[in-house]
């Protein structure tokens, strides 16, 4: 295989003298460096493959060569520039030169300050990479490698490769390379790991006995170089030197040879639920189960012999410690179980009390999110699926409606977009997709007889909301047609717009209301008769016989979209969730913020808004710059966007013909520090 090193030319953070990690810097490239990777580009042989690190220098430099060449860029995160941990931004010292003469010296450990890299990882990652390139590609191959000056040295070394440094925006060919040196260096990485940890276990050894805290300090920071607090070492250190005593009467001692999987659990006052807990993880296949009982009060050793001696199949070690309980003691702990147990298997750790009241928890999350749609629990069922575009698809696949047509808008998400096309084609109906007003509204002049309507509350592209809703929906209903929104943009942002829209179904996202990841499914009861379950498992059924089913209804007829185990934590954590959402102010920051930046950016050069007004979401263009480029620079200062279709394909490309976008979203979370900071980093961007 032929590789070509090329370093990327020079760029905005050279000039300053300053290194430049991911994440931090837009460094992009100067006007010479452009000149420099054009001049360089010319002379380049036809190439088979380019990879390229994520760094937006590299980006730019790779590109050239990709469009001279008619190919694509391979991005691959491991052959991104050095991570300099504290040093990064900032001039070259006499203490990172320190640092660079550790590890010419042999110190594969030693990072760039917190969090930088090593000389262990930065080979390790090249070398995973480097193995990649011989597995995937041709030995008569030609690959371009795009990166960075030190880290291509690097990459080099590992190949057995003798040159310079690289130039910027300069390149080196090297024919026929030899990838048996590669397979050495691996080896070397591996006996240096393997003597490390040897190292770190006998000075582990040490502390256990009762070494110094001073000790544990330099051990931490010449092996991981993490500043514990004094707080976190001294309890690490009582951790390790509290004595877990085993309940010499335990009735089913785990056999230590079998490498099956071992369930570790802390507990305090354990006999009322100790049953309900334990066979929840036999009925999960858990069969040894360790646990620790710190200063209970109550019969539970005496609860935990009595229940399990009655369950078939499982081994059971019991334990006690008396000391002070806290997180960090606790790790310690852990620790002594795995010097016990063996660490050459797998453990599951769980808390005594995460199963309880979740029942409850769950009834109460469906109830929050009535009471913010401000629908009634005697019309409405709330469930819960992975997110708004599989409950949709959920909804869709198994309804059977007596319509003729199914209507949609041009402005859908995919999620929307895609699954209408399905629902057509499976009735073979109509299906029309209409046009949407500037202020997002839907003209009431449409005939909605024996039509589903499927549409949403607000865009994702520019954040038009359906103002009309409230209308629409009446309209749709009173001729007979049903109705399911997509609410995943307006719910966060605007959950006022839906409140007691008496829409047959809306469905949502719990990410985009500042919770974690989780759909949200509003249904109303008499549109569930038209659900014909075809998506079905365990938790929604109240029987089984041989050839058929019953799906629970009336008190649980939110089971009829809840097959298997649920996501408990993530529902519960969505009831918080709304919780907070309802004790935020309204909007008004939001679309202050909104009328800041669609000003701004309406006042740059080059720049096309798509939004005809201000929203929460604003997308633009710029004629000159890519759009994946100025999202790679935002993220490298800590902005995030997106950019693309948005999951709008049609709108944006076959209507609008519309290049690839950036999309802004403002939050609750959001200052008035993010919106200066952002005008400050797009104009650089823009200049």
């Amino acid at each position: 295989m032929n590789l070509i090193f090329m370093r990327h030319g020079e760029a905005m953070d050279n000039t300053r003298e300053i290194l430049s990690s991911q994440e931090i810097q837009c460094s992009t490239l100067t006007e010479n460096g452009r000149k420099q990777v054009i001049e360089s580009v010319k002379l380049l042989p036809k190439i088979d493959k380019i990879y390229a690190s994520p760094l937006i220098r590299t980006l730019q430099t790779a590109k050239e060569v990709a469009d001279s060449q008619n190919l694509n860029v391979e991005i691959d995160n491991r052959i991104r520039e050095i991570n300099w941990g504290k040093f990064n931004g900032k001039e070259n010292s006499a203490e990172l030169d320190e640092v660079r003469e550790k590890q010419v010296a042999g110190d594969f450990f030693i990072r760039f300050g917190q969090y930088g890299d090593s000389k262990y990882s930065i080979e390790s990652r090249l070398c995973d990479f480097l193995t990649d390139v011989q597995k995937n590609n041709f030995k008569n191959n030609t690959v371009l490698i795009v990166s960075h000056g030190t880290i291509i040295s690097f990459m080099k070394r590992i190949l057995g490769l003798k040159s310079s440094h690289a130039k910027k925006g300069k390149f080196e060919v090297f024919n026929d390379v030899d990838f048996r040196f590669l397979e050495k260096h691996k080896n070397l990485l591996s006996d240096v790991s393997n003597f490390e940890v040897s190292k770190r276990l006998k000075e582990t050894d040490k502390i256990k006995n009762g070494e110094t805290r001073h000790k544990y300090v330099n051990i931490a920071k010449d092996y991981n170089n993490i500043e514990f607090n004094n707080e976190t070492l001294k309890y690490l250190i009582l951790g390790l030197n509290d004595k877990l005593s085993k309940v010499e009467n335990t009735l089913k001692p785990i056999d230590k040879s079998k490498k099956e999987i071992i369930l570790v659990c802390i507990f305090n006052n354990f006999s009322e639920f100790f049953e309900k807990w334990i066979r929840h993880y036999v009925e999960l296949g858990i069969k040894n189960f360790v646990l620790v009982n710190n200063n209970s009060d109550d019969d539970s050793i005496k609860k935990i012999n009595e229940i399990t001696k009655n369950i078939k199949d499982i081994k059971l070690d019991l334990y006690n410690v008396e000391a002070t309980y806290n997180c960090f003691r606790a790790c310690s702990w852990r620790q002594q179980i795995l010097d016990i147990y063996g660490i050459n298997r797998w453990y599951l750790n769980v808390d005594s009390d995460e199963l309880f009241h979740v029942d409850e928890k769950i009834e109460e999350t469906r109830e929050a999110v009535l009471d913010l749609l401000k629908l009634k629990e005697k019309d409405y069922f709330v469930s819960f699926t992975l997110n708004t575009t599989y409950g949709l698809n959920l909804l869709l696949s198994q309804l059977e409606l007596p319509v003729s047509k199914v209507i949609t808008s041009e402005i859908e998400h995919n999620s929307v977009f895609l699954s209408t096309i399905e629902f057509a084609k499976k009735h073979q109906i109509e299906r029309i997709v209409l046009e949407r007003e500037e202020d997002g509204s839907i003209s009431l002049e449409n005939d909605f007889s024996k039509a589903l309507v499927v549409i949403n509350a607000a865009s994702n592209i520019d954040g038009r909301r359906l103002e009309n809703i409230k209308k629409l929906v009446k309209k749709i209903k009173k001729q007979g047609g049903f109705v399911i929104i997509d609410a995943a943009q307006a719910l966060g942002s605007n959950y006022e717009l839906l409140q007691k829209v008496p829409a047959d179904a809306i469905v949502s996202s719990a990410h985009k209301m500042y919770s974690v990841s989780l759909g949200i499914m509003v249904i109303r009861k008499d549109f569930a008769k038209f659900v014909k379950t075809s998506f079905v498992g365990g938790g929604m059924v109240s029987g089984v016989s041989k050839e058929s089913y019953e799906v629970l209804d009336g008190e649980h007829i939110h089971a009829l979209f809840e097959p298997g185990l649920q996501a408990w934590g993530e529902i519960i954590a969505l009831k918080t969730a709304i919780d907070w959402l309802k004790k935020q102010k309204k909007t008004s920051q939001i679309d202050n913020f909104a009328d800041e930046i669609f000003e701004f950016l309406n006042t740059q050069k080059g720049v096309h808004v798509i939004n005809k007004k201000p929203a929460p979401v604003i997308s633009f263009y710029h004629d000159e710059l890519d759009a994946h480029l100025i999202a790679q620079a935002l993220s490298d200062e800590g902005i995030m966007v997106r950019s693309g279709y948005f999951c709008a394909h049609y709108y944006l490309k076959e209507v609008r013909k519309l290049p690839h976008l950036v999309r802004i979203s403002i939050g609750l979370h959001n200052t008035e520090a993010d919106v200066a900071k952002l005008k400050e980093v797009l104009e650089r961007i823009f200049s």
